[in-house]
Order: C-alpha cells, then structure tokens, then sequence
C-alpha cells in the first residue's frame, strides 16, 4: 500500500550566509527560508525548502529578490491551498500528476517539489541520485570554487580563492562587473595570484553589460593576460539579439542563465547560438529540464549553488552536467549531514532521499514564528 501523507510543519527561518555576498547589483548576508516537513502514515518525513532574499541592497530586480510573508500568513496559505491537494496522497502520485498543481518558482512550490522528492527516495530507502539512475560508485562531480567575494576585500579574497586550491578545486567563478573595468582587471590578477597557473578561472558578469561592453571587457581583460574559460550571465536574458551577437564574436563559452526561471525561456537564446553552456539553478525538476534541453542542444551543463547543495544529486545522476558550483555558504550549518567536499568534488550523499535533514534544535532557534 502506498504511503500516503497525512500531516505536516512549517516554519519560517532567517538563516545566516556567514559572510556578505553578491555581485555588480547587490549584496546581502542571509536567506530567508520557507521550511517543510511532510509527514506519511508510515513515519516517512520529507523536508522541503524554499528560499529568498528579502533583506539586503539590490540596484536591479532579481528573481531571489522578493518579499516573503510572514508564518501565519503563509500556515493560512498553505492550510487553503496546497494542504488538501497534498493531504492523504502518495508522494509519487502527486509528483507525476500533469500538469504539476506545484509548478512555479514560488518558494512554496519549491519547498513542497522538495519535500516529495525526499519522500520517495525515503520510501524507496535510495538516495534522490540513485533514484535519478546513478549506480553507487558513480556519487561524486567536479565542483568548482566560487566565493561570491565581489564586496570583499582584497586580503579576504586572496585568502578565500586559496582556500578553494586547498580544497583541490582546478576551476573558481570570480564576480566582475564592476563600473571601473580596472578594478575587474585587478581582481582577477588578484584571483590568479591567489590560485596560480594552473586553475582555471571564470568570470561571472550578473547582466552588468550590453553585449558590446561585454565584447570590449573581455578583449580587456585578454590584453591584460587574463585567460578565461567561460562568462556567465553577461547580459540580460531578454536581449536575444545581443546573446546571437555573443555567440558569433565571444572567444570563450556563454553560460547561463540565472535570470531566467523556466527553462523553455532558454530556448530563444539557445536557437541563435547564445549560449555555449546551460545552468540549472533550483531544484531537481530543474535540473532535470535543463539537462534534458542540454541533450536537445548537444550542450553541457553546470550546477549552480543550491540550498543545502542539493543540486548535487542532479549533477551525479543526470548524463551531461560537467561541474557544479560550491561557495562554501553558512547555509551547510542546519543540515544534520552536510554535503561533502573534498579533493575538488562534491559528494552526494548515501542517506535515502535528499540526505539532508535539518537539525531541528537549530531550525527551532532560527524560526521566524515572530514575524
């Protein structure tokens, strides 16, 4: 007989990052997390997340960047409007159902999409990777350094892109973009001084720049000795022209794209060549899609930071994800077993489901319920 869910808990928690992070347009020092608990009639819980940032300095608007409500409001919310599409059904029904009733980029669409993939690998006693078809011995990626260290200083940086090296990491992110192209010049001398000849470095541009500017900055920091391997984000999504522009005149890879939160919105820059390399971004439904439009387009594809690094299960399991990102947040501190990484890769972990339950007395302290 299938499990079936019949209850549930949230909470509402501000979660620290450990450091101030950001790029060219923002900066911030904690997430704001809707957390779930979904519980079977067979003592199965399933723990879902949904994250934003609702507390910090943005110059432009973000998807991440948005206002969370508060407990009660979202306890009434979820009590009218997901419970009872949720409530005495099995896990595996409700993710198969067409089309999904919890589809969107909402942070209570992500937390529950979450929480009902660690129920079925809980149910089916497997890790979410090797319920995604990874076999056993195949449970580690390529994880690449990427210290989000635009708002640090010099020392830090230095110190923070050393640490990344220390850890085995062959390939760091550095955030560029800056108003002045000689302070990005700076930086990444600074970065390849950190971590010497042999680690490649790539640059992440957070939309900072027309295409021609991110043509020009690139061909700067060529003149300046700087070798890259690839540019993330370097323009808006929605300038599709000026992504075909890229694609013909850019000496490296483009990847992306962290602005944009379907991934069918990638196509149009897939289809003038805009694009070299796929991101996903969020959750395992993501992932997924993304990987898939990879195998369409004959593209690879990078995992990005997700909470807890949960991305890390898609990034073992499907067939063409190359890398995946690791910034070293404080997030890592509420998950009982944090994920592992070690000599330059990311470990997924051998728990069934996710693998990342929270410390409750920690989620307990952090809880919002105040607000």
């Amino acid at each position: 007989m299938p499990e079936q869910i019949v209850d549930y808990d949230i909470w509402r928690i501000e979660l620290p990052v450990g450091r101030t992070i950001g790029d060219n347009m923002c900066r911030y020092s904690e997430f704001t997390v809707f957390v779930l608990a979904l519980k079977t009639d067979q003592g199965h819980q399933g723990w879902g997340f949904g994250e934003l940032v609702t507390d910090g300095v943005f110059q432009k608007p973000a998807p991440w960047y948005k206002p969370m409500a508060s407990l009660g409001e979202i306890r009434s919310t979820f009590e009218h409007l997901y419970w009872p599409l949720l409530k005495d059904s099995n896990s595996m029904e409700i993710k198969n159902r067409r089309p999904s009733p919890f589809g969107s980029s909402d942070y209570i669409h992500m937390a529950i999409r979450k929480s009902l993939w660690d129920l079925m690998g809980k149910e089916a006693d497997l890790p979410l990777h090797r319920l995604l078809g990874s076999t056993k011995e195949n449970n580690h990626v390529r994880a690449y350094g990427s210290p989000l260290a635009f708002h640090q200083s010099d020392e830090d940086t230095l110190e923070m892109h050393q640490h990344c090296v220390n850890q085995g990491m062959t390939a760091v992110k550095v955030k560029v973009g800056h108003s002045d192209p000689e302070w990005d010049v700076r930086r990444l001398q600074l970065v390849r001084q950190a971590v010497g000849p042999s680690v490649e470095i790539n640059i992440d541009a957070n939309i900072a720049w027309t295409a021609q500017e991110a043509i020009e900055r690139i061909e700067t920091f060529r003149r300046a000795g700087i070798e890259l391997g690839y540019v993330e984000d370097p323009i808006r999504p929605d300038d599709v022209e000026g992504y075909r522009l890229l694609g013909q005149e850019l000496p490296i890879d483009v990847a992306g794209h962290d602005y944009i939160s379907d991934p069918e919105g990638y196509r149009p820059l897939l289809d003038v060549g805009g694009i070299q390399r796929l991101r996903f971004h969020d959750d395992l439904d993501h992932a997924i899609a993304v990987s898939r439009l990879g195998e369409e387009y004959n593209l690879p594809v990078i995992g990005c930071n997700t909470l807890f690094e949960v991305g890390i299960h898609a990034a073992v399991a499907l067939p063409n994800i190359e890398r995946i990102e690791f910034a070293d947040l404080g997030w890592n501190t509420l998950p009982e077993h944090p994920v592992r990484v070690e000599d330059g890769y990311m470990f997924a972990p051998d728990r069934p489901g996710a693998g990342l339950d929270p410390k409750l007395e920690l989620l307990e302290e952090l809880s919002c319920s105040q607000k």
